[in-house]
C-alpha cells in the first residue's frame, strides 16, 4: 500500500485551504464593524463553516470564503476582480460569488430591495451563500453590536 501523501492541488481540501488563504490575505487589514472589531476573515470562515455544516456543495463553500473579496478590496492597491477569481478558482465558484455580490455603488435601501426581488432567480449555491452570510451577520450583531448602535 502506497503511503505517499497526495499532493494534487485539485483535491477539495487543497482548494478549500487555498481559498481560505486567499481570503485571509485579502482581508488581512479588515475588521468587523462590531465593538470587538474582530478580524474580518472570521466572518468568511464562519460563512463557509455554516455552508459546510449544512451540506452545501463545494462551490458554495468556496464562494463563502471568497464572497467579500471583490467588494472589500476595491480600494486596495491590487483589487480582486471577477476575472481574477475565475483564473484562481474557476468560472463556477466565481459565478456564485458574482451572484451573491451586491453593487456597492447603489444606496443601501436599493441594494436590499434588489436582494429580495432577485433572490428567487439565484442558483441554489448563491441562495445558500446569501442565507449563510445573513446568519453570520446576525450572529455578529448579537454578539458584538457596532459601537453606538441603536438597538431599537
Amino acid at each position: 500500500m502506497d503511503t505517499t501523501p497526495m499532493r494534487d492541488p485539485e483535491r477539495p481540501e487543497a482548494r478549500l485551504l487555498r481559498a481560505a488563504t486567499f481570503a485571509a490575505r485579502v482581508h488581512a487589514t479588515h475588521k468587523r464593524k462590531g465593538a470587538s472589531a474582530e478580524p474580518y476573515v472570521n466572518h468568511v470562515l464562519e460563512v463557509a463553516a455554516i455552508l459546510a455544516a449544512h451540506g452545501a456543495p463545494e462551490e458554495a463553500v468556496l464562494a463563502g470564503l471568497l464572497h467579500d473579496t471583490v467588494e472589500d478590496s476595491d480600494k486596495d492597491p491590487d483589487p480582486i476582480t471577477h476575472e481574477r477569481l475565475v483564473a484562481e478558482f474557476g468560472e463556477v465558484v466565481a459565478g456564485v460569488v458574482a451572484e451573491a455580490t451586491d453593487d456597492k455603488s447603489l444606496p443601501k435601501e436599493v441594494r436590499k430591495a434588489l436582494q429580495v426581488r432577485l433572490a428567487p432567480k439565484k442558483t441554489d449555491a448563491a441562495k445558500m451563500l446569501k442565507l449563510a452570510d445573513k446568519i453570520s451577520n446576525l450572529r455578529a450583531i448579537a454578539a458584538s453590536p457596532p459601537a453606538g448602535w441603536d438597538h431599537a
